[in-house]
């Protein structure tokens, strides 16, 4: 137990240490240059502690907020797997909204895939479909200095998941802001941390837009979500 309470210390201390760098190369940016990653990293960091004070029960919200009109426009990230096709026919039949779905790629899609999956987000009904190439500024602007810090969450295994969600969840900000919807929706369920990066983003964001997550809500399992999708064709 003591030798586990050294490893976090030594974690806390290395992760410190790369926030501090991190923030330092940030400042030193030249001018004019893009906003990076980091400026949006830094900025999640300083809404953390604001939004936990203030949305104490942040995770429930979404069950008693307001139902939105029908036609509204949603923005649903989508990957092309079981949770988000569920999405995309509830949303459209269910709920009547305008389902705008958005891939964001850091890497782990071929061409053939994304066109594959681009197909599947049609045929399910959405109103658009947007892929985003996120590759290279996902390592140039994340990955590259978790490797360069050799971050390792329980000194074990790259933060590299957990950093994707916030590239992810970054760009499925900027399109609901670009298409003016009036919602964003992911598939997330409630178990794992996938749900709270997603929100944690999407509340400091974009914070007047309503977040829809319809497995976690409805508390469904695969066996439902299968056969809601099989009666639906």
């Amino acid at each position: 137990q003591e030798k586990s309470k050294v490893y976090e210390r030594l974690l806390r201390f290395k992760q410190w240490r790369l926030l501090k760098a991190l923030k330092r190369k940030a400042v030193e940016g030249k001018a004019g240059k893009p906003k990076s990653m980091l400026h949006y990293f830094f900025n999640f960091l300083k809404g953390f502690q604001t939004f936990y004070k203030k949305n104490t029960t942040s995770m429930e919200a979404n069950i008693s907020a307001k139902e939105l009109q029908k036609g509204a426009k949603v923005v649903l990230g989508f990957s092309g797997g079981l949770d988000t096709s569920y999405c995309v026919k509830y949303l459209t039949e269910e709920k009547g909204y305008e389902v705008h779905s958005i891939i964001v790629n850091t890497g782990g899609f071929t061409e053939s895939e994304l066109k594959d999956i681009e197909a599947h987000a049609y045929n399910l009904g959405v109103k658009t479909h947007t892929t985003i190439d996120a590759v290279k500024g996902y390592y140039d602007r994340i990955i590259k200095y978790l490797i360069f810090g050799n971050v390792l969450k329980n000194n074990t295994y790259p933060l590299s998941v957990s950093a994707e969600r916030l590239s992810q969840a970054l760009h499925i900000a900027e399109h609901a802001k670009a298409l003016g919807a009036q919602a964003v929706a992911h598939g997330s369920t409630g178990a794992g941390n996938d749900q709270v990066r997603f929100d944690m983003i999407f509340h400091i964001m974009i914070p007047g837009v309503e977040i829809i997550t319809p497995i976690r809500d409805l508390k469904l399992s695969r066996e439902q979500e299968i056969e809601y999708l099989k009666s639906k064709g």
